[in-house]
Formats: structure tokens, sequence, C-alpha cells
């Protein structure tokens, strides 16, 4: 269920950007263009769960939202690689799907991680803060401060701090990325991942 306040909040930047709401045809329109968002996902149950908690919300603001599921191969060929998008959202599947299950032996799970507006990341705190509005999962953030890189490596070898993981759980690795994105003429989106020492040596969680 939506968050009434999120709703009211919603509406309001609708109506600061120009959008009026038509109570007879319940849709938002700006100079008679109507409002609407195309969802488009893979056909995974935890990828079309997420499209669909998040059309949900966009729904309680009433907004028009469709929701539209790709096999993989044709999602990458029809929305991914042609950009076919205004917007992308990265995340991670867990659970029943790797060698390392975070306490989902018998199911699977989706969090968040990164998302993009035609070549723009967003910055993380932004995202996670919208996708919790949203009701989706993030990535658990460990640390947020001053590059410190032998606390930052350490925290690498901890146990993960994922949702639902058992005690002594391995962590796999961290990824490092920037307080505000930016990007590296060299390599591109400044983002690094580090892999743990117990992931490498295939220390038993």
């Amino acid at each position: 269920m939506a968050d009434p306040l999120l709703v009211s909040k919603a509406k309001a930047t609708l109506q600061k950007g120009g959008w009026d709401f038509d109570e007879a045809s319940a849709t938002w329109s700006k100079k008679k263009v109507p409002l609407s968002i195309r969802l488009a996902t893979v056909d995974s149950p935890e990828l079309v769960a997420t499209a669909q908690t998040i059309a949900s919300q966009w729904r309680a603001v009433g907004v028009q939202v469709s929701v539209q599921v790709y096999a993989l191969s044709e999602f990458n060929n029809t929305v991914l690689r042609p950009r076919e998008y205004e917007a992308i959202l990265f995340g991670e599947v867990f659970g029943n799907v790797q060698s390392l299950k975070y306490g989902r032996e018998n199911s699977v799970a989706f969090a968040g991680f990164a998302a993009m507006r035609g070549d723009a990341f967003f910055d993380q705190e932004a995202l996670f803060a919208s996708l919790a509005g949203f009701g989706v999962p993030s990535a658990p953030v460990l640390y947020c401060g001053p590059w410190h890189e032998e606390r930052v490596l350490a925290l690498a070898e901890q146990d993960s701090a994922v949702a639902g993981a058992p005690a002594g759980h391995m962590r796999e690795g961290i990824v490092i990325v920037p307080r505000e994105e930016r990007r590296n003429i060299t390599i591109g989106r400044v983002a690094f991942k580090h892999i743990s020492a117990r992931y490498w040596t295939g220390d038993a969680e």
C-alpha cells in the first residue's frame, strides 16, 4: 500500500512541474499530453514483482502505468541495446540463484544499487531514498565518509549485511562509489568492486 504522505508529495511535485489532474478521466496531463509510464523488465519473478511494486506506487498517485515483460534476449535487443528507455534501474537478484544464498535457500530477492537517466547516473543517496519511497529494497550502505583504505577494505571481510543473511555469512565484496556521481576519461563511470578474500578462497559461509 502506498504511503499517503509520499502520495501527497508526489502529487505536489507533479503540480509544481506543470501537470494538471483531471478528476473525470483520472489522468495527469500537461498541454493536453497525458502522463503515462511504461516499465519494461525481464521475465523473472523477482524482477516482475519489483516492477509491479513500482507501478502500484505510481498508480496510487494517479499515473497511468503499464508493465511489459520480455524474455532476456528480447529485452537486450529491443530495449537495452537500442536504448529504448528514458531511465533504467540496476539491481542484484540474490538467493537461490548462486552459491551464496544469504538465508534464501528456497527463494530469491532483489536489491537496487544504481540507476541512470540518459547517460547520467543518479547519486546513490538520492536514488536509495527514492527506492525506499517506492518500497523497493536497496543494497546496504556500509560506510559513507572520507576515503580510508584500511577501513574500507576491511569492510569486505566482514559478515554480510544483507537482510536475512544468517550470522557468519560471508560478504562477497564491496562496491565503492563517490557520493556525487562522476566520470573519468579513462574508465568511464567511477565505481569499483573489491572482492573479499573469503570469497576468492571459497571460505564457507
